[in-house]
């Protein structure tokens, strides 16, 4: 379900926008793909913590995205990943994960009802995440 909440990105200039940033081109996907596995690792981290409210404020409006400690969270954890994993040098991860992780959750944001995030949709959102391999891991959490 996670992505189906990210469906209205547009793959191709979001990737020439990371190449402008200095991701080598071959990288891009894998780049975006760690992205969204990242925002799935840390949201289940914080639900199985208990913190969904977190997260909930987050998409219901209650937080701003560029304040919030959660998203500063992400960005560092995504920026080490893009460094670690990709190879991608420490100032270039940090600006591609300074535009890349508020894009991606404001596109979360603007695909979420009207009416906000509940747990139990929250919950669907990080159990049917198959893009970033947890799903049946969160189905175990939340069971």
């Amino acid at each position: 379900m996670l992505d189906t909440l990210l469906k209205n990105l547009d793959i191709t200039e979001l990737s020439g926008q990371l190449a402008s940033l200095g991701v080598p081109a071959e990288k891009t996907g894998d780049a975006l793909e760690l992205a969204k596995g990242s925002i799935a690792d840390t949201f289940k981290s914080q639900a199985t913590g208990g913190d969904l409210g977190g997260m909930l404020d987050l998409f219901n409006g209650k937080q701003n995205i560029g304040s919030s400690s959660l998203v500063g969270d992400l960005i560092g954890n995504y920026a080490g990943q893009l460094a670690g994993k990709l190879g991608i040098s420490p100032d270039i991860a940090k600006s591609v994960s300074q535009m890349l992780i508020p894009t991606l959750l404001s596109s979360i944001d603007n695909n979420t009802p009207s009416s906000g995030l509940t747990d139990e949709m929250l919950k669907g959102v990080l159990g049917g995440s198959s893009a970033s391999g947890l799903g049946d891991t969160l189905r175990g959490f939340f069971n």
